[in-house]
């Protein structure tokens, strides 16, 4: 990757993640949650994606219905991958628990059970001064957060996985592997 080929790269990110934080001011609960979760979701599949070949068979493996396609699969992978950290990959998943309260109920709110314990538990591994006392604003500001820790990391990824060898040296592999 050239200088230009990850300056341009940064800047891309920097407006992807301008435009969609601005996005959710105006979103519902039930909005704000499934659209915080999907971009935090796209994070971790460009991880996968970054680290992997790039390849037909890597976008089968991240594709919905492949074996990488969901969020618990994809923390998981990060996480044995040492792509995030374990805290993040917990976090990443009561996250998730809070996503699937608003995709299955439709008329939850972050005032609900479990909802709001879920959310206000997302500020406790975070040093935040003056948290928020309401569920909503713990969620957003927890994703924030994340956003703040993933977003940089699909690039990371890029920058590592170029450190690495093309693959598994032939004298490992069987003779048919050819």
């Amino acid at each position: 990757m050239t200088e230009a080929d990850l300056n341009t790269y940064i800047d891309t990110l920097y407006s992807e993640k301008e435009n969609f934080w601005k996005s959710t001011e105006q979103e519902s609960d039930r909005g704000l949650a499934l659209v915080c979760m999907a971009y935090l979701e796209g994070k971790l599949e460009d991880c996968l994606f970054e680290y992997m070949d790039r390849s037909p068979e890597a976008r089968e493996l991240l594709k919905p219905s492949g074996p990488l396609g969901t969020m618990v699969a994809r923390i998981n992978m990060c996480i044995c991958l040492k792509i995030i950290h374990r805290n993040t990959g917990r976090m990443l998943r009561v996250a998730a628990k809070i996503r699937n309260e608003f995709a299955h109920t439709f008329q939850a709110t972050f005032d609900d059970s479990p909802v709001k314990e879920l959310s206000i538990s997302l500020l406790s591994d975070f040093n935040v001064e003056n948290k928020p006392s309401d569920a909503r604003t713990c969620f957003s500001v927890a994703m924030l957060m994340l956003d703040k820790h993933l977003w940089p990391r699909p690039m990371e990824v890029a920058i590592y996985r170029e450190k690495l060898p093309d693959g598994i040296p032939t004298f490992i592999s069987a003779p048919d592997d050819a």
